[in-house]
């Protein structure tokens, strides 16, 4: 909760003293990103790992801290609040950054890890 307060006072200023892009709610966007990058990085360690009581600890992590991190509750308003303003491509805009970014950073610090050393993933 503390974190996701903190990360919401960078909505609406945008970037550097120009203040770019203030439509673009970046502390929402560095929540997600950063909570699906840690997930990300929890998952690779469980498969390195691969014991009961890390699975339990990553799993609790993921589903209570980053879950919280995350909540798609507050992409979704702000998304709908963009795509009902004079600018409604700005929401497309939006969810395509957040989902793309997150996308990619994923791929990279799961299975480039994974790739490099083998871990079964099928299981």
């Amino acid at each position: 909760m503390w974190i996701r307060w903190f990360l919401a006072r960078l909505n609406r200023r945008g970037l550097g003293r120009a203040g770019l892009f203030k439509w673009m709610p970046f502390g929402t966007l560095i929540a997600n990103v950063s909570a699906a990058c840690v997930m990300a990085a929890l998952s690779t360690v469980k498969e390195a790992v691969n014991t009961k009581d890390c699975d339990t600890i990553v799993i609790g992590t993921q589903l209570g801290l980053l879950g919280c991190l995350s909540t798609a509750s507050t992409f979704a308003a702000e998304f709908n609040a963009m795509k009902e303003s004079n600018h409604p491509w700005r929401a497309y805009v939006y969810a395509i950054i957040t989902m793309c970014v997150s996308f990619v950073l994923v791929i990279l610090i799961y299975y480039v890890p994974v790739w490099a050393t083998g871990y079964d993933t099928s299981t």
